[in-house]
């Protein structure tokens, strides 16, 4: 939730308190408040998984980080030195192999892993003649599985991210216009009474930052030599 969201979340709080304190006593007016706080209610609840897929994000992506380094660091660095074992014969091999895994997007990091796991399984007889250990493509395939996996539950928490915002902000909407309905009614029968009053714009107020004002400095007086003569 940005802050302009957090700002108006919060006015939104406080309406629904003041009704609590002070609730309508006519029935259309007790209506609209209902639509009100059940609106708030789903607002809240968007904002909870809001945070579930921002925080799934963050998380499979520490995880992805995790899971290349292994790889990186582990299997593919095998496979490389075998890779360069190879003769020029084998060129094509040896180039499928012998790749790096860091700076790489992770789209190229993927296409990069899974063209090295299949040549590495076509050139099984050659690679183990060159001292591959047949482990290293087992691991390799069952990390390059967690890293697929991994990326597709961060895309999911993206998902539910931004289609949670989505909604938010059509709630938000919503229950901006209710306010205003409502801040016609209650300073209607509020009237005279200025206690009522400041306590409803007190709760309806949105306290968005006020940015600081320029201030005007005085100018810097020129500094002259000993001379008197103008600085050159």
């Amino acid at each position: 939730m940005d802050a302009k969201a957090q700002v108006r979340a919060a006015m939104f709080g406080r309406v629904e308190e003041y009704f609590h304190t002070d609730p309508p006593g006519d029935e259309p007016t007790i209506q609209l408040v209902g639509v009100f706080t059940a609106t708030l209610g789903q607002l809240r609840g968007l904002a909870v998984e809001q945070q579930q897929g921002e925080g799934e994000r963050q998380a499979q992506h520490a995880k992805q980080a995790e899971i290349r380094q292994r790889m990186v660091a582990g299997p593919m660095r095998h496979l490389a030195h075998i890779g360069r074992s190879l003769g020029p014969e084998k060129a094509e091999v040896s180039v499928s192999l012998v790749r790096r895994g860091y700076g790489l997007s992770q789209e190229r990091f993927l296409a990069t892993v899974k063209n090295m796991v299949a040549t590495a399984e076509q050139e099984q007889e050659l690679l183990r003649t060159k001292g591959m250990v047949e482990q290293s493509l087992v691991e390799l395939k069952g990390m390059l599985g967690e890293y697929e996996q991994a990326t597709r539950d961060a895309n999911a928490g993206l998902l539910l991210h931004t289609g949670a915002r989505g909604k938010m902000n059509t709630l938000g909407r919503e229950l901006m216009q209710l306010v205003r309905q409502l801040d016609g009614i209650v300073l209607y029968r509020a009237g005279k009474d200025s206690k009522k009053v400041a306590a409803w714009k007190s709760a309806r107020n949105v306290a968005w930052p006020v940015p600081l004002p320029l201030v005007a400095r005085e100018p810097v007086p020129l500094q002259l030599p000993t001379g008197g003569q103008p600085l050159k």
